[in-house]
Formats: structure tokens, sequence, C-alpha cells
């Protein structure tokens, strides 16, 4: 039992546990379940709160369906900051954006009865024993992605739709190649799913956006690079989502990342991004060097004379940027990429 003093539940003011490591069925998370029911998941920086939300809701729910729930009908939510020095929590105001924080989650608090609550706890139980499989089959996957086995992810992806979410796990730190593999698997891995469960696939598309444009605060920085790759390996089935991912390049935030989603559509047809070129021209100066970069890329692969010249205008950025591309993360000047791309030269 902690000590006076230290974090309680906001829903039943029991004193709780330190956030620890826990595998679930959709990854390892960092937070708890209270003796009540309630869960809390942590947020080291408190700048991720919509996926750290999202986890919690997972983590409570148990399954991959909460689309249906409710906030205040099937769960309540409390957020406060946390000391993970001194384990202890503090009041949060409601503009704070920085610091450690902690938020609880809990369902059916307004009908929910011992005998349920009892139902709930030997469901968890039971889910612990098949965590070592899971977790068994996570180290496959990031076993597949470092050998670049992207069709390995596949057939596991066939008796498994989890899947997605162990790879939107896995894509978090873009400044590691396994990350970046696991943006570009779960593109090959959504085509393949669409096939069959184009539903499963939507979805997916919608969480990611709401990951995008929920306003708790939370951000999810690999959204639009992900959504960029299903929609490439689609782009019959989702060629429609296009514009509501343009649409979110107003956000600073995610300029880079819906830029280089169009730049890799345009790959596939440069003609489903064709209608980008006429609001493009500011991004050509963009403080960011991976905007200029990816546009860049995208005005290449449309090809014509105004295109390429325009593409041009960034040949001697000698602005350093990591570059994932055929499976490597290679650091390359903004410059020397476009004059690859120009040489025809698909490895740069």
């Amino acid at each position: 039992m902690p000590r006076k003093g230290f974090t309680e539940c906001p829903f039943c003011k029991r004193y709780i546990s330190p956030p620890d490591d826990i595998k679930t069925f959709f990854g390892e998370i960092l937070g708890g379940r209270c003796i009540c029911g309630a869960v809390y998941v942590y947020d080291r920086v408190g700048r991720n709160l919509g996926e750290s939300f999202l986890d919690a809701l997972y983590f409570a729910k148990g399954d991959w369906d909460i689309g249906s729930m409710i906030e205040g009908i099937d769960y309540e939510t409390f957020t406060t900051g946390y000391d993970s020095r001194t384990q202890r929590s503090f009041y949060l105001p409601p503009t704070s954006i920085r610091g450690g924080k902690l938020i609880f989650l809990k369902t059916n608090v307004n009908n929910q009865t011992n005998e349920v609550q009892s139902k709930t706890n030997m469901t968890e139980i039971n889910k612990e024993k098949t965590l070592n499989k899971k977790d068994s089959m996570k180290e496959e996957i990031v076993d597949a992605l470092n050998g670049q086995r992207f069709s390995d992810i596949v057939e596991m992806s066939k008796n498994d739709k989890g899947i997605i979410r162990r790879l939107i796990s896995l894509s978090y730190d873009k400044d590691t190649v396994l990350s970046w593999r696991a943006i570009e698997s779960l593109g090959i891995v959504a085509g393949e799913i669409s096939k069959t469960r184009q539903d499963v696939v939507r979805d997916t598309i919608r969480r990611l956006l709401w990951y995008m444009t929920e306003e708790s605060g939370g951000i999810g920085w690999s959204s639009p690079e992900i959504i960029g790759e299903i929609i490439r390996s689609s782009p019959d089935a989702q060629g429609d989502i296009i514009p509501i991912l343009w649409s979110q390049r107003s956000e600073e935030m995610f300029r880079a990342g819906v830029m280089r989603a169009m730049w890799r559509i345009s790959e596939i047809d440069p003609n489903l991004v064709s209608f980008v070129l006429n609001e493009v021209d500011e991004c050509l100066n963009d403080s960011n060097p991976y905007v200029r970069l990816y546009l860049s890329l995208l005005l290449l692969n449309v090809g014509d004379e105004i295109s390429i010249k325009k593409a041009k205008i960034n040949e001697g950025d000698v602005t350093s940027v990591r570059f994932y591309y055929d499976g490597e993360l290679q650091t390359k000047t903004v410059g020397d990429i476009i004059k690859g791309f120009l040489n025809n030269k698909l490895r740069v």
C-alpha cells in the first residue's frame, strides 16, 4: 500500500500503485488498474494525451471495438499531472501542455456492480494467460521488420487483425528504421486485408484521422504517413481519403507527414494528387526541410516542365535530413536527394 500522500484514484480515492510496464493485446503501455476497476496510463511527456487516452480505452475495453463508446455514458475520464520521481500526482491546469500526466478511465461508472467488476477482473486474468503468446507475436513482427520480410507480416495478418495495432505501436519513433519499416508494412498489410475486410481498413483510417483531429491535445505523430501508405496500397478503394488527408496540412506538426503521403501516393499515380498543385507553391520555401523535400519529390513525379522547374528550386538545399526510402534510413541533404531522383537513382 503506497504511503499517505501518494496518488489516489479519482473515482474511489484509494491509493494506486505507481505506473508500471503492462503487456496488453494491443502493445505495451505504462499504467495500471485500481481495485475499483479504473485503469490509468502514464504519458511521460504530456504531449501524447490522444494516444494515451486511446491506450487507456483499449486497456479498459479489452478489444478493438471502441468506436461506439460514449464518454459520460460508457466511461468517464480524469487527468492529473504526475511526477514519476516522487510518485505523486498534482493539480493540472487545463492549459498545461508540459510534464508527465496520468489519464484515468473507468467504464460503466453509473451502473457497474461488484458482480460485473468481478467478472471483468476474471476476464483480465484469463487474458493475461495468453500474453506470452501475444508477446511472442510482437517479437516475430520486429524480427520480420528487421529483415524487411514484409510478406511474413502479411501472412501473420491473415489470422490476426491485431497486427495493425501492433504495427502502429511500433511506428512512433521516426528516428529509427524499425518505425519506418512498420509504417511501410502497414500499407502493405492494409492492402492485403482490404481484399476481404475493407471495414477493418476503413476503421483503421478513421481512427488514425481521429488521432490527428481530436481535441484533447494528443498527437497522432505518424498518422499521415501511415494513411498515405494505406492509400498507396489500395488507391481505388481509399482514394476518397486523399482530400481529407490533404486538408490536415494546415497543422504545422502534420504538414511534413501529409506532404510525404502525397509524394508516396504520387509514385503510384500522380493524377491522384494533381489537385494539390495549385496549393503548394508557398510550401517550396517552408521552414521545415522535410516539407520542402517531399514536395519537390512529388513535383518530380508529376513530371511536366513547370513542376520539374519548381522542384529544382531546392536542388541546392544543403539541409541534412533523415530520409527513409526502399527500406533504409539515411542521412542526406535535401539537395542531394532531389538530385538523386532527378538522375533516376532510386537509391540515393
